[in-house]
């Protein structure tokens, strides 16, 4: 048997379209579970489609994922989010890749539905840009995979489960210590869910910026996920501050040199992205979303650190 495990916080107005995928595989030995906060009321949609609801006592999201696997009864986990639904064979693909190989965790990609807007799509292209065509292992799988399109054998959760106090990223620390204890993970691009983008500016940022204050709590507990990607955006929103201070107390030489990095960095990373993915009509967009994700990003590390700071 096949657990499907869906974590929900505010019943996204999608899950009713994640359940009807799921209702609709051709794999068919499934329990479905909902992982909702107490106050959602979710009691006739779960009759509907025969689900299970779980209740997140911690209102966190590791806590939700963690109870949905300590929850599962079948032999398989599998998590995919409240906005996102699946092909008729994703189950039965997930099903044979465990059958084909002794792997402890398999996942695969998040692509855009079909119908999506031209700002979604303009978004995509930095998920896009990361994708691989063949199939990887190990640390490269773990960077690849998704919360949103990930399996595990459910005797994986008998030593290891999600960490229950993470507001996010609770997937990359799980894997992280996964490998460490010498769990196989790997990674099928033919493993794939449909999965929605963020609409507009405002909740990019929002979902950028919690990334950011998440990564924080991971680097205080994995020092060696600390990345040069997650030190650019924080450089580069020093950059621009210092930038702002110089031109107001009328240092115009050290603001325009200030300006300048950080605007050839803002320039150069939507091409750098589009010549992956060859979807050059997107860049105007794509470069203000940059500018919207680095920021955010940026402020969450500067926030979730100085947080910690005064913690202590």
């Amino acid at each position: 048997m096949i657990s499907v495990v869906i974590p929900t916080k505010n019943s996204s107005p999608f899950l009713i379209e994640c359940l009807k995928s799921i209702k609709k595989q051709s794999y068919k030995n499934i329990e479905v579970i909902i992982v909702a906060p107490k106050k959602t009321d979710l009691k006739i949609l779960a009759e509907d489609f025969k689900a299970k609801i779980v209740t997140d006592e911690k209102f966190t999201i590791g806590n939700a994922y963690a109870a949905g696997a300590e929850k599962a009864n079948g032999d398989i986990v599998v998590f995919i989010d409240d906005d996102a639904f699946a092909p008729q064979d994703w189950l039965s693909r997930i099903s044979n890749e465990f059958k084909k190989e002794e792997v402890d965790v398999v996942g695969g990609d998040d692509i855009l539905p079909e119908k999506s807007t031209e700002f979604q799509k303009a978004a995509y292209q930095v998920d896009l840009a990361r994708q691989s065509t063949r199939s990887l292992y190990g640390e490269k799988a773990k960077n690849k995979l998704r919360a949103t399109n990930i399996a595990f054998r459910k005797k994986t959760f008998s030593k290891l489960n999600f960490n229950k106090n993470l507001n996010g990223l609770q997937e990359p620390e799980l894997l992280h210590r996964l490998l460490k204890s010498g769990h196989k993970i790997k990674y099928n691009p033919e493993i794939f869910v449909y999965h929605q983008r963020r609409s507009d500016l405002q909740s990019i940022f929002h979902q950028i910026y919690r990334n950011g204050l998440a990564k924080i709590e991971l680097i205080k507990m994995h020092k060696k996920l600390l990345q040069h990607i997650d030190i650019l955006p924080v450089l580069y929103f020093i950059l621009a501050v210092f930038s702002a201070v110089n031109m107001f107390y009328g240092n115009l030489l050290y603001a325009n040199v200030l300006f300048s990095s950080t605007v050839i960095y803002f320039i150069f990373k939507p091409l750098w992205i589009l010549a992956k993915t060859g979807n050059y009509k997107y860049y105007p967009q794509l470069f203000t979303i940059i500018l919207v994700r680095e920021t955010a990003y940026g402020l969450g590390i500067i926030i979730g650190a100085m947080k910690n700071i005064f913690r202590r």
